[in-house]
């Protein structure tokens, strides 16, 4: 039972259940006790706290509600409308309307009863414990005793006609009448066990059955009885026989078992019957061979062969189920009395029993991962699993007292309260356990939950409500109510539900501090609540109950479930998928199937800002609705329908969309996409190059409007592709001046025209001869072309000089850095590319700079020729920075850099050559030529 909110997406809010159910997976688990068919198709089936009802020959059966919780031990009726059922503490239910509704008859007796029969539709026998013999003479409404001169217990009655009858007794003796009950013979059989059930086949012979193999035969109206071998101890319950063929009959009982006779008794021989459990209850179809057995567990086996052979058509768990918690959709747990812990991985289709040999019921489990889980239960019990339930660790929490709820934070984190008070807290997986009550008090906790790490509740019969806002100091919380308390959910950190018995209801949405009660309208004892998300939660009581709320608890619709067994607990594994679980091995789903993707959309998707219609093939019929959402425009009438009026008031790529929804949530969506135009407005700019290139491909362009088309005009050229979007590709096929023309149209209809020149051109010709030195020094040239208008002329230098002004000109000049032969190169350029580029071939060469210097009188150099010894003397050209001596190929032999004020100076040593001395002042420079011999 666990109480941890699925925080999901919330469901649609609709009143209606078509798309969404509970319904039962498997079979009952109760204890069958009887079977009547009243025709091949309408059979009976009584049991404990439990009718149930074919009216398709067996193949479906569905349970009707019994006045009060009670065994029924027998049943028989008259006829498809009129029934009667006894059971234990002299019960009697009547119906005249098929099962429809069952009424209670006063017996006047508190003896079990044991056997029913209809002798007309007015006169009725019952028998039962201690002798008890009852008459009807109108149909079952009263009841008068009769004496038959016995306490024993009258098992069963047979009436062959109006005035012939017999009763199986526990005291081994057969009751006869020969008078329509008015006197009873008793008859001594050979055997001293109690006959459980006697049948007559015709007026002459007839069968009994009871303990320890008894089986007994007679053939002269019941005067004598003789005993048939049956090979087996086991008690027999029930004898039946086709009425169409009296030589073939059943006999069930003990430990599912049973016997088949095909020749009237004279053998009898074993038939596997499918069960193991107590056969309770035989009856044949009339004048058929379909023979069909009830049993305990719910257990219903059927003979299409008058018993020869048989299959099981249902079986339960008579377990109690009292708790159930699971982890998705189809992976859960279910714990219950004796010990039971059953996992299903395949939402209850099957089940693997993880039950532990223990003593002891369970009433609470919880999982906080898939394999990782709790379960508590009588006695102190308390045990944990790793392994899904594999194998389990018993946990000692110090304590014997019974513990009814917990709530774990994680897997180390929890709390278990239960019997008188007692309260427990785990911080390491329940190896350790810190008692904060003792469990003295008269008032037992039921279930626990928090709504942060601090701020938790407690609940417990008698009304009682305890909380906490931190070291685990519990203070009561008065709601003044005397109704046992069952269990509580916490939606988020404010807001909780609590449900007990008689219908109680409380909501706090301050996370506890203040409760107020809510009126579901319903009087049952409510046993669980959980919710799927903040507003849509179930809870689940007695008699079948289980009730929706859609908005958080203020008002409750009751979901039809067709059971009356009492509802225990309920858990969600999913928004779509539920589970509830209760007496008897009860167990049932809950399912809600989402809308199917709708039909495609009709409407125009393509138009002018306007009003227009759109709808969808699919009907909204039941719970199904229609949620349609606009893009562009508003929903001026149909909305939740499936045909629409929408008002469009944005231009542009809009979207109509639409989804099914129902109680269950929303379908897929689907969606149209809707071009929503206005009157097309002058165009403001073609984007593109005024120049284009002949021969060329062209990208031009206008900006773009969602819906409309663009018309172009070109002149010298042809579109290549684009034409009636906005951006097309131009081939250019002539030269000139061109023209773009380009216009726009939409559903409104079409703008003015918007024009561009376009100049075509092709690539420059090649540059004429360069005009400039072509042998120079370290030095700055001009070099130029013949200038052509509209031409960029770029020049390269071969990487010996640098182009210092009239880049991209006709005429520029170098400055020439470095000494050798280099290619200076001049390339036109325009905007279709470059053309053929012109070259000069330079050579740079520092001797032909030297060259070209003058001498300075005021340097004088001697001797001048020399052996290799010179002497020179400088006059009048301002401070000497640098003498060098340099040989014919421009090597720097020797360098001098005086003093301050010197201007004489000796060179000695100097090599054989014609040299030269550059002396460099504050005033320029020199060079003269030196002969050394």
């Amino acid at each position: 039972m666990k109480k941890t909110l699925l925080l999901f997406l919330t469901l649609i809010i609709c009143h209606c259940s078509f798309s969404q159910s509970w319904r039962r997976v498997g079979s009952w688990g109760n204890e069958l006790t009887d079977i009547h068919w009243v025709n091949d198709d309408v059979a009976y089936i009584s049991g404990d706290q439990i009718i149930l009802k074919t009216v398709d020959g067996g193949e479906n059966w569905v349970e009707q509600e019994a006045p009060l919780d009670a065994k029924i031990l027998t049943l028989d009726f008259f006829d498809h409308n009129n029934g009667i059922m006894v059971g234990e503490g002299g019960l009697i239910f009547k119906t005249n309307n098929g099962g429809d509704s069952w009424n209670i008859v006063n017996s006047g007796i508190s003896e079990d009863l044991y056997s029913v029969k209809f002798i007309s539709q007015n006169k009725v026998w019952v028998a039962g414990e201690a002798g008890q013999l009852l008459v009807s003479e109108n149909g079952g409404n009263t009841w008068t005793k009769q004496n038959v001169g016995t306490t024993a217990s009258l098992n069963s009655i047979c009436f062959v006609n109006a005035d012939s009858g017999y009763i199986a007794t526990s005291a081994a003796k057969i009751l006869k009448t020969t008078n329509g009950g008015k006197s009873w013979q008793s008859i001594s059989t050979p055997v001293s066990f109690p006959l459980n059930d006697v049948h007559f086949s015709n007026d002459t012979t007839g069968y009994t059955v009871g303990d320890k193999g008894t089986i007994l035969k007679t053939i002269d109206a019941g005067l004598s009885w003789a005993y048939i071998q049956s090979g087996t101890n086991y008690d027999y319950h029930r004898v039946a026989f086709n009425e169409s063929n009296a030589n073939i009959g059943i006999i069930g009982g003990e430990g599912g078992i049973v016997l088949y006779t095909n020749n009237a008794g004279l053998t009898f021989v074993e038939r596997t019957s499918r069960t193991t459990e107590d056969i309770a209850g035989i009856d044949y179809k009339l004048s058929s061979n379909t023979v069909f057995a009830v049993a305990n567990s719910g257990v219903l086996i059927s003979s299409t062969n008058s018993g020869s052979s048989w299959s099981l058509r249902m079986s339960g768990r008579n377990n109690h189920f009292s708790a159930i918690d699971f982890v998705t959709d189809v992976r859960g747990y279910i714990a219950g009395e004796e010990a039971l812990i059953l996992l299903t991985t395949n939402g209850g289709t099957s089940f693997t029993d993880r039950s532990r040999p223990l003593d002891v019921d369970f009433y609470d489990i919880e999982f906080e991962t898939a394999a990782f889980g709790y379960v508590v239960g009588d006695g102190g019990t308390i045990l944990n699993t790793t392994n899904s339930g594999g194998s389990w660790t018993a946990l000692n929490p110090n304590t014997e007292k019974n513990l009814y709820g917990l709530h774990f934070f994680d897997t180390d984190v929890g709390y278990i309260v239960g019997e008188g008070g007692y309260i427990a807290k785990t911080e390491n997986r329940g190896v350790n356990w810190e008692t904060i009550q003792e469990g003295t008090g008269s008032v037992n906790f039921k279930d626990v939950n928090f709504f942060n790490d601090q701020i938790g509740l407690i609940i417990g019969e008698q009304g009682k409500l305890f909380r906490t806002t931190g070291n685990d100091v519990w203070e009561e919380i008065s709601l003044a109510e005397s109704n046992d308390l069952n269990s509580l959910v916490v939606l988020d950190e404010g807001t909780a539900l609590v449900v007990g018995n008689s219908g109680v209801l409380y909501k706090t949405s301050d996370a506890g501090v203040n409760w107020e009660k809510l009126n579901t309208i319903f009087n049952s004892d409510f046993k669980d609540i959980d919710f799927l998300d903040g507003e849509v939660g179930f809870i689940v009581g007695d008699k079948g109950l289980i009730i929706q709320t859609m908005d958080q608890g203020l008002s409750w619709e009751q979901v039809s479930t067709n059971t009356f067994q009492d509802f225990m607990a309920i858990s969600f594994g999913d928004i779509n998928t539920g589970y509830a679980v209760g007496e008897n091995g009860i167990f049932y789903q809950y399912s809600c199937l989402l809308p199917e993707a709708t039909s495609g959309i009709f409407g125009l998707d393509n138009i002018c800002m306007s009003q227009q219609i759109y709808t969808i093939q699919d009907e909204a019929v039941g719970d199904l609705s229609f949620e349609w959402r606009v893009d562009g425009g508003r929903i001026i009438q149909g909305q939740g329908s499936n045909r629409i009026i929408v008002e469009w008031n944005t231009p542009g790529r809009n979207a109509v969309l639409v989804q099914g929804q129902n109680v269950c949530g929303k379908g897929p969506t689907t969606a149209l996409e809707v071009l929503v135009s206005e009157e097309p407005m002058q165009l403001v700019e073609v984007i593109g190059d005024g120049v284009a290139c002949y021969g060329s491909t062209q990208l031009f362009e206008v900006d773009s409007v969602a819906g409309t088309e663009y018309v172009w005009e070109v002149t010298g050229g042809a579109i290549q592709s684009g034409q009636g979007t906005a951006h097309i590709m131009v081939d250019w096929t002539e030269l000139g001046e061109q023209h773009l023309t380009v216009f726009a149209r939409n559903a409104c209809g079409q703008g003015p025209d918007l024009n561009k020149s376009i100049t075509v051109i092709q690539s420059p010709e090649q540059p004429g001869v360069i005009q400039g030195a072509v042998q120079v020094g370290l030095v700055e040239e001009t070099y130029e072309v013949p200038a052509v208008s509209g031409i960029n002329y770029q020049w390269e230098t071969g990487g010996g000089g640098n182009i210092i002004s009239g880049q991209g000109t006709s005429s520029v000049v170098v400055s020439w850095e470095k000494e050798g032969d280099f290619e200076l190169k001049v390339t036109p350029m325009n905007a279709c590319n470059e053309g053929q580029g012109q070259s000069l071939n330079v050579n740079v060469n520092l001797i032909t700079a030297i060259e070209n210097e003058e001498g300075n009188p005021n340097v004088k150099i001697y001797p001048n020729p020399s052996e290799g010894d010179i002497h020179i003397s400088v006059k009048g050209i301002g401070d000497v920075k640098e003498i060098r001596v340099l040989n014919s190929l421009g090597q720097n032999l020797q360098k001098i850099s005086p003093g301050f004020g010197i201007f004489d100076f000796d060179i000695q040593n100097l090599p054989k050559g014609v040299l030269f001395v550059v002396v460099e002042s504050s005033v320029g420079k020199t060079v003269d030529k030196v002969w050394i011999k």
